[in-house]
């Protein structure tokens, strides 16, 4: 294990390491930001395991779903400028999307169109092709009437609005707005002179050996809504997510690569009442509960709020019910306490193998901060 640790914070660093040690992750970097001062900086194990290439302080990490806490950032910094309305109907930006839900509502997934039917094979990495599918995509339900995970169309529908608000790709925004304005890595379309610093995902605990495929179900099954859901951003769809193609589009709901510190500072600029980021009200509002209830595309409890999620109610870590961030598949966990001012962020490259919600990685982490604060 390398990195830095504050005296007062040793259990957290204790709790990283004994993931390592039960053989949990091929490598992972967790970092904790407490009112704008860095305490945790940690990493360890390999970034490729195939290689062995050892994880480094500037690993990158692609940070799975994640990667829509900074698209959601994105349109809360242009709202606070005046440029979007939250309550406004997203079609006052986007005058050709067919559905019709509020900003408000495409950001907590209760727009309706949580599936896109009839994508060509790499759409995902074409904003203007995916921009197209999500405005001519009929509704589910109406905007509002239910929320589910929009695991692809969700980063146009709140993307869009921004690149036209803001008159350039959100990637650049992002990049200028909040990864520099920082002082932090970050990239939405990692460039190919970065590839070598991406940690390579691999699915299964390692201790379990070679990487496995996730499950897909009965041969001949007609997908399920969840399937249909994330089919854009999977293979055959979509290159896998080691490609350099995939790595090199700006997706706005996946792929984005971050260092675990660039979201534990961005999670505790927000913390702190917004930071140099947004103003203290929109700090706020983005963590300010919208839905609550049963996920109709995932089946699991959701409460969400304006681009984010609540603590789960069913997760066992720690974490007060007040925190909200955003989370990614395979077990990275992000999130802002602003009564405790915490940016927290835990990145791993190989996925959690075992059952839903049992995942102990970042939860023994979590537990440990807590008992430190």
């Amino acid at each position: 294990m390398a990195g830095v640790c504050d005296p007062s914070f040793a259990a957290v660093r204790e709790a990283f390491e004994a993931n390592f040690a039960a053989g949990l992750e091929a490598g992972a970097a967790c970092a904790v930001v407490v009112d704008g001062r860095l305490v945790v900086d940690l990493w360890g194990g390999v970034a490729a395991v195939a290689t062995g290439r050892p994880w480094a302080p500037d690993t990158l990490v692609d940070c799975r779903s994640a990667t829509k806490g900074l698209t959601a950032l994105a349109l809360a910094i242009v709202a606070d400028r005046g440029q979007i309305d939250l309550d406004a109907p997203v079609r006052r930006y986007w005058p050709e999307l067919r559905a019709d839900p509020t900003v408000r509502q495409a950001l907590s997934h209760q727009a309706g169109i949580p599936v896109l039917d009839g994508l060509p094979a790499g759409a995902i990495l074409d904003w203007d092709v995916m921009a197209a599918a999500v405005a001519a995509q009929e509704p589910l339900w109406a905007p509002g009437e239910r929320h589910g995970y929009h695991g692809a169309s969700f980063g146009w529908l709140v993307g869009e609005p921004v690149r036209r608000a803001a008159a350039e790709p959100l990637a650049a925004f992002l990049g200028r707005e909040v990864f520099d304005r920082l002082g932090v890595e970050g990239f939405m379309g990692t460039p190919a002179a970065d590839h070598g610093r991406v940690a390579d995902l691999v699915w299964g605990r390692p201790a379990h050996g070679a990487a496995r495929r996730p499950p897909t179900g009965p041969q001949g099954a007609a997908p399920t809504l969840a399937q249909r859901m994330y089919a854009p951003v999977l293979p055959p769809l979509a290159p896998a997510m080691n490609a350099p193609a995939f790595r090199a589009a700006a997706i706005p709901v996946t792929g984005a690569t971050v260092t675990a510190r660039t979201f534990a500072t961005i999670f505790g600029e927000l913390a702190r009442d917004g930071g140099s980021l947004v103003s203290a009200p929109m700090a706020r509002a983005l963590g300010g509960i919208e839905v609550d209830g049963e996920d109709a595309v995932l089946g699991v409890p959701i409460a969400r709020t304006p681009g984010y999620e609540l603590t789960p109610s069913w997760a066992d870590d720690g974490r007060p019910g007040h925190c909200w961030g955003s989370p990614g598949g395979g077990g990275v966990v992000t999130f802002a306490d602003p009564v405790a001012r915490v940016g927290f962020a835990y990145l791993d490259n190989a996925s959690w193998a075992g059952p839903p919600g049992a995942d102990p990685r970042a939860a023994g982490i979590i537990r440990a901060l807590y008992g430190c604060l």
